[in-house]
């Protein structure tokens, strides 16, 4: 695609493309009575090959672009195609009143900001993302709501209600193949409902477990979490793990522990699981004796799924 561009750019030397190449980063004057000339398809070609942060960029150029890069089709066929990795930020107490999601892009090592105002307004908390789709919660007439939105093409879709107690929940998103887009999991007291993108209704198992774990992830067909084993002034945390195909057994969640971990889980504040690029990482600040306040140093774990080494 480079090549296609720079030789493209080349055949027209008076056109000043230089928002379609990364490697230039001031733009110049325009001919824009020229460029009108260009077929739409022959620009969404182009545009095709840019990140999406260089799309929202470059909409501000011209009506012609804008138009382009704001329709339904071209963001639909560019979530498709494109392969970025981003990670969203989500705030326990839910969504500003700008509901506004912040995102990390790891390939430009830039912080953004994506508006999420064209979802309904009782959706006012975002509880899990995968493959590009967000999952976000809300309260509608003392019931809880859920939908699943795609933050680049503007849609979303409502979920079927889940009768639980009035709360944030805590959910896995899935991603899914062709025929199911994602799945979605939230996770209970004692039960856990699944829902796939394709049905109309959610599938619930007991787990026999008073508790739910925190920070639910999916890595390989496996959903791993973590349950507090300790008090409201002590908590003492251990990784607990899930299979997919094994949700109707019975005993759902498995303890994964090994004693050469030591209190590893524990040294953590507030750990996190996070999954990428099928392995799983745990986050956290690094707690300090007898200090209450803020963590200085912030700690990534990798866990080797194979030799449950940290």
């Amino acid at each position: 695609p480079a090549q296609v561009v720079q030789s493209f750019l080349v055949a027209l030397p008076d056109y000043v493309w230089v928002a379609l190449l990364p490697t230039i980063k001031t733009i110049s004057v325009v001919k824009l009575s020229s460029m009108k000339m260009l077929p739409n398809d022959l620009l969404e070609k182009i545009f095709s090959y840019l990140p999406v942060v260089h799309i929202a960029r470059i909409r501000l150029v011209c009506k012609q672009w804008s138009a382009i890069l704001s329709s339904h089709e071209f963001l639909m066929r560019h979530s498709r195609s494109t392969c970025e990795k981003w990670v969203a930020v989500f705030d326990e107490v839910g969504l500003n009143e700008q509901r506004i999601l912040i995102l990390y892009d790891a390939s430009l090592d830039i912080w953004l900001r994506v508006s999420l105002t064209f979802l309904p307004a009782e959706f006012t908390d975002a509880v899990a993302a995968a493959g590009g789709l967000l999952c976000l919660a809300g309260q509608v007439d003392g019931k809880n709501v859920m939908c699943v939105c795609n933050p680049l093409t503007k849609s979303y879709k409502l979920l079927p209600e889940l009768n639980q107690e009035l709360s944030v929940p805590v959910a896995v998103l899935i991603e899914g193949n062709g025929s199911t887009p994602f799945k979605v999991l939230v996770l209970s007291g004692d039960t856990v409902a699944l829902h796939h993108s394709t049905s109309d209704c959610w599938m619930m198992f007991n787990t026999g477990l008073p508790y739910r774990p925190r920070s639910p992830v999916a890595c390989d067909g496996v959903i791993y979490g973590l349950q507090n084993m300790g008090s409201p002034w002590q908590a003492s945390w251990r990784l607990v793990c899930s299979k997919l195909d094994q949700l109707g057994c019975g005993h759902v969640w498995i303890p994964l522990n090994r004693p050469e971990w030591g209190d590893i889980l524990d040294i953590l504040r507030r750990p996190r699981l996070l999954e990428s690029n099928g392995c799983l990482f745990l986050t956290g600040g690094l707690r300090r004796s007898g200090s209450n306040d803020s963590c200085s140093t912030f700690i990534i774990l990798k866990l080797d799924l194979k030799t449950l080494e940290w």
